[in-house]
């Protein structure tokens, strides 16, 4: 089983931080440099984010087709129905996963929705 991976978004400082923990209860642990220890706590300013599994591809993280640059093919990585996956634009409900059984294309990423939100204006 691969461990899994957290980043998370600081909503007040605009920044992506990585290496994050959580425990049991859901609260994020911070790794403190000055301690030995990882303090767990409640952070209400930082958006968690898991890692997919899937090559370096996160929640939140925009992705495009590999084989192709055409606008239309991003879409943004969400977890719904117990896996990885994203809502085409013209199948509202429709949801297609990223790996395994049923998914139909390789995907590199080219942004995420707090770094590049840009990037999400410019679908249809």
């Amino acid at each position: 089983m691969v461990p899994a991976k957290f980043r998370a978004w600081h909503t007040g400082q605009k920044e992506m931080f990585t290496g994050l923990y959580l425990d049991f209860n859901g609260r994020v642990g911070m790794w403190n440099h000055e301690e030995t220890e990882i303090e767990f706590g409640e952070y209400p300013y930082l958006v968690v984010m898991q890692h997919s599994g899937v090559n370096d591809i996160y929640e939140g993280d925009i992705i495009q087709s590999e084989n192709t640059h055409v606008r239309e093919f991003r879409r943004v990585v969400g977890f719904r129905h117990g896996q990885f996956g994203y809502e085409p634009p013209r199948e509202p409900g429709a949801w297609y996963p990223l790996a395994g059984r049923g998914a139909t294309s390789k995907w590199v990423v080219i942004g995420n929705i707090y770094e590049n939100p840009e990037l999400l204006a410019e679908v249809k």
